[in-house]
Protein backbone atom coordinates (compact mmCIF):
# COMPACT_ATOMS: atom_id res chain seq x y z
CA UNK A 1 0.00 0.00 0.00
CA UNK A 2 1.31 3.48 -1.68
CA UNK A 3 0.40 5.80 1.22
CA UNK A 4 0.29 9.20 -0.44
CA UNK A 5 -0.47 11.58 2.27
CA UNK A 6 1.00 15.34 1.88
CA UNK A 7 0.31 17.40 4.43
CA UNK A 8 0.11 21.11 4.23
CA UNK A 9 2.23 23.36 6.11
CA UNK A 10 -0.27 23.94 9.30
CA UNK A 11 -1.18 19.57 8.75
CA UNK A 12 2.53 18.89 8.88
CA UNK A 13 2.72 20.87 12.50
CA UNK A 14 -0.25 19.59 13.65
CA UNK A 15 0.91 15.94 12.94
CA UNK A 16 4.16 17.13 14.99
CA UNK A 17 2.16 17.69 17.62
CA UNK A 18 0.42 14.67 17.53
CA UNK A 19 3.31 12.32 17.30
CA UNK A 20 5.20 14.08 20.16
CA UNK A 21 5.53 13.02 23.41
CA UNK A 22 4.47 16.00 25.42
CA UNK A 23 1.50 17.54 23.75
CA UNK A 24 -1.64 15.95 24.98
CA UNK A 25 -4.29 18.14 23.08
CA UNK A 26 -3.95 19.61 19.42
CA UNK A 27 -7.15 21.58 18.27
CA UNK A 28 -7.27 21.93 14.04
CA UNK A 29 -9.42 24.32 12.93
CA UNK A 30 -10.14 25.93 9.74
CA UNK A 31 -12.49 27.16 7.11
CA UNK A 32 -14.54 24.79 5.32
CA UNK A 33 -12.25 23.54 2.83
CA UNK A 34 -9.57 23.57 4.78
CA UNK A 35 -8.94 19.80 4.99
CA UNK A 36 -9.91 19.18 8.46
CA UNK A 37 -11.12 16.45 7.65
CA UNK A 38 -9.05 14.55 4.92
CA UNK A 39 -6.24 15.29 7.58
CA UNK A 40 -7.74 13.13 10.65
CA UNK A 41 -8.78 10.25 8.20
CA UNK A 42 -5.60 10.30 6.84
CA UNK A 43 -4.32 10.10 10.58
CA UNK A 44 -6.98 7.69 11.54
CA UNK A 45 -5.95 5.43 8.64
CA UNK A 46 -2.04 5.36 9.08
CA UNK A 47 -2.12 4.68 13.11
CA UNK A 48 -4.78 2.41 12.51
CA UNK A 49 -1.88 0.78 9.83
CA UNK A 50 1.07 1.49 12.13
CA UNK A 51 -0.52 -0.25 15.26
CA UNK A 52 -2.41 -3.53 13.98
CA UNK A 53 -5.45 -4.71 16.38
CA UNK A 54 -5.88 -1.77 17.79
CA UNK A 55 -9.00 0.19 17.79
CA UNK A 56 -10.17 3.71 16.71
CA UNK A 57 -12.95 6.46 16.53
CA UNK A 58 -13.78 9.48 14.60
CA UNK A 59 -17.27 11.13 15.79
CA UNK A 60 -19.25 14.55 14.57
CA UNK A 61 -21.14 16.28 16.19
CA UNK A 62 -24.60 14.86 14.22
CA UNK A 63 -24.23 11.81 12.39
CA UNK A 64 -25.59 12.32 9.12
CA UNK A 65 -22.45 14.46 8.94
CA UNK A 66 -20.54 11.85 9.85
CA UNK A 67 -22.02 9.41 7.45
CA UNK A 68 -22.47 11.72 4.06
CA UNK A 69 -19.03 13.58 4.49
CA UNK A 70 -16.57 12.02 6.80
CA UNK A 71 -17.17 8.25 5.66
CA UNK A 72 -16.91 9.30 2.24
CA UNK A 73 -13.80 11.26 2.35
CA UNK A 74 -12.35 8.26 4.39
CA UNK A 75 -13.75 5.88 2.00
CA UNK A 76 -11.80 8.46 -0.67
CA UNK A 77 -8.72 8.07 0.76
CA UNK A 78 -8.67 4.11 1.50
CA UNK A 79 -9.27 4.04 -2.53
CA UNK A 80 -6.30 6.29 -3.05
CA UNK A 81 -4.08 4.19 -0.76
CA UNK A 82 -5.10 0.90 -2.17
Amino acid sequence: MEINFKPTIKQFEAWEYLNDKTTTEVLFGGGAGSAKTYFGCSWLIINCLQYPGTRWLMGRAKLNILKNTTLKTFKDIVSDWV
